[in-house]
């Protein structure tokens, strides 16, 4: 019994050993060891998919970061605002200096003073000087004096002292806000002054431009000109006698003063 028992056990080795030589000498594997090592490999490319992923987000956040502690923004951001303007640029159109006027060449010049009588008179008699200037500092008017009471046998209807006269200002400079300063640098008369003449028993005498006669450099004065501030004597030839009995505080036209001889006008538009 023992003799038998052994001998089977010895064929169970034999075969055992048999079978493992010819494993090994076919090179082939067991099923077991490729279904093990197939769902290892796809594990781990599961593993190694995730983990790449997981690596280029992060290193997406960190390059994110690192830019914006540089103050530099990550590729793809922002994009919407980069015609936007950049803080503190000034967007807006400069604004014009005081006393300037918002004009076609936006400062004052004497294209300002165009479209308007400027009047020089008593403000009692008969006699006035009118001159209008125009945008290039030309200007032309005339003088008229009636005195119909100097009277004589060929000019019983009385005496007429006038002139035609035509000109150029330059050199316009500004004093402070509400002034400018300019030069009278021509004047010139249709007929030579102190010649008569007798016309429809009237005496006439060309004469000089009273106001501008003797004047070399004028003040133009803009509209709002504090009054008290202007020249007593300007005052007084526009017919301003005395401040404190007034409600106006500003002049209300463009004026002009011969500084020379104390002497101003004033203005009011005119219709063509």
């Amino acid at each position: 019994m023992k003799r038998n028992g052994l001998l089977l056990l010895l064929m169970v080795v034999f075969l055992q050993a048999g079978c493992g030589k010819a494993e090994e000498e076919s090179g082939e594997i067991p099923i077991s060891t490729v279904l093990l090592e197939e769902e290892t490999g796809e594990e781990t490319a599961v593993m190694s998919s995730e983990e790449g992923a997981e690596g280029s987000q992060k290193e997406t956040t960190q390059q994110g970061t690192d830019d914006a502690a540089e103050g530099q923004t990550p590729a793809g951001a922002g994009e919407a605002s980069k015609e936007e303007p950049e803080e503190g640029t000034n967007q807006s159109s400069k604004e014009p200096e005081a006393g300037q006027l918002t004009g076609s060449d936006e400062t004052f010049g004497f294209a300002a003073l165009t479209g308007r009588y400027f009047y020089f008179s008593s403000g009692a008699g008969g006699w006035s000087t009118e001159l209008q200037i125009d945008s290039d500092g030309t200007f032309a008017g005339n003088y008229h004096d009636s005195e119909m009471g100097d009277i004589g046998d060929d000019y019983p209807e009385g005496s007429v002292y006038w002139c035609v006269f035509t000109g150029r200002f330059d050199e316009l400079e500004k004093v402070d806000d509400f002034t400018y300063r300019m030069k009278l640098v021509s004047l010139e008369y249709d007929e030579e002054p102190e010649q008569e003449k007798i016309e429809d028993n009237i005496r006439w005498i060309s004469s000089k431009a009273n106001g501008l006669e003797d004047g070399e450099t004028f003040y133009v004065y803009l509209p709002g000109a504090a009054l008290s501030k202007l020249p007593e004597d300007y005052l007084r030839w526009v017919g301003y006698f005395d401040l404190e009995s007034i409600a106006e505080t500003e002049l209300p036209w463009y004026g002009l003063y011969n500084i020379n001889t104390g002497e101003g006008f004033s203005s009011f538009e005119y219709e063509d």
